[in-house]
């Protein structure tokens, strides 16, 4: 029996159709639980706290950094379009906390290695 295989990089393995299918399906559910999991964390970190208060703004800043660093891993752990996402959004400093652009615009570096012959 043969199996094809795509050339997608995934732990520095190709894998098969049915995995790469697999990937493709599980990638919403995977970026649905990491804006959940910011979510949840922001609601729980801050329920009842005043916006006003010095209690809030000392936990906002580590609640920062927990989500700017999950939606940096969540990036590289898609690649590809997920990566150009993140770059996107490490631009916005005027509309985002200082946390989140330099947390994200490590994400300059991980642009795909293309060689001479594989641009057209």
């Amino acid at each position: 029996m043969h199996h094809f295989i795509m050339p997608y990089k995934f732990s520095n393995n190709c894998v098969s159709i049915g995995n790469f299918i697999l990937i493709m399906l599980l990638h919403p559910f995977s970026s649905a639980v990491t804006g959940l999991r910011i979510s949840l964390d922001y609601w729980w970190t801050l329920y009842g706290i005043d916006e006003n208060s010095d209690v809030y703004a000392t936990l906002i800043q580590p609640c920062h950094a927990r989500a700017a660093d999950r939606l940096y891993h969540a990036c590289i752990k898609h690649g590809g379009l997920f990566v150009k996402l993140g770059q996107g959004l490490a631009s916005l400093n005027h509309i985002l906390p200082e946390v989140y652009v330099t947390t994200l615009h490590r994400l300059e570096d991980q642009a795909l290695d293309r060689r001479p012959n594989e641009v057209e």
